[in-house]
């Protein structure tokens, strides 16, 4: 692991909130290819589902490690070998896997929440210059945000995402958005649906779709 990420990690395992609270579950940390990625994959927060979460847990942590509904999501869209879904629960198979497509996998929020309820803004707004420096240190050329709470929070403006998968359907292009002032830069923002749980699988797996005909154009 790059030297910047191990620091930048170490910051997001002494989180205050957590020792308060005395939440036991672990952070789940981003990883894959740590040098600029064709894209970075930004999903929520982590939940207990996440079996990297639990406390007596010792090896890599990853977002979605033990989950199969996500995995079969990326497997079906293209994006990742279908061979993935039998190693699941190995997270250094998964991460290493996700490097090897040239992808990077992180959460809007770190902290594993005990149940699947969103994190609130007063969380999103302590945490969000962690994910701000992890961008900034691995420096992908798309960012692909899931569920309107990432998307918002990094491009600074609201989006109906009803609208934007009618457009996307109808375009031969992939249609982007800019993000806002990320440590003085600006990233190309591609929104999709959230495509396990709360969100809308079939929407989200037809955009993950076009994401995959388009990323090596």
């Amino acid at each position: 692991m790059r030297i910047e990420l191990k620091e930048l990690f170490e910051e997001v395992d002494n989180c205050e909130e957590c020792r308060i609270s005395k939440n036991r579950l672990q952070h789940i940390l981003g990883g894959g290819k740590e040098i600029g990625p064709k894209a970075m994959f930004v999903f929520i927060n982590p939940t207990h589902r996440n079996i990297t979460s639990k406390p007596e847990y010792s090896g890599k942590r990853f977002p979605f490690i033990g989950t199969t509904n996500l995995w079969k999501i990326f497997v079906d869209a293209g994006l990742l070998e279908n061979s993935l879904l039998d190693r699941i629960h190995d997270a250094e198979f998964v991460i290493n896997s996700i490097d090897e497509k040239g992808f990077y996998f992180t959460n809007l929020v770190k902290c594993t929440q005990t149940n699947a309820d969103l994190p609130n803004m007063k969380t999103i707004n302590k945490k969000i210059d962690l994910l701000m420096r992890e961008i900034n240190i691995v420096n992908p050329k798309l960012i692909v945000t899931f569920g309107t709470l990432p998307f918002g929070t990094l491009a600074k403006q609201k989006l109906k995402l009803s609208e934007h998968y009618k457009k996307q359907l109808k375009s031969k292009r992939l249609i982007t958005y800019k993000s806002k002032n990320i440590l003085e830069k600006n990233y190309k923002i591609f929104p999709c649906y959230f495509p396990v749980g709360r969100g809308r699988k079939k929407e989200a797996l037809k955009l993950l779709k076009i994401l995959k005909n388009n990323l090596n154009k």
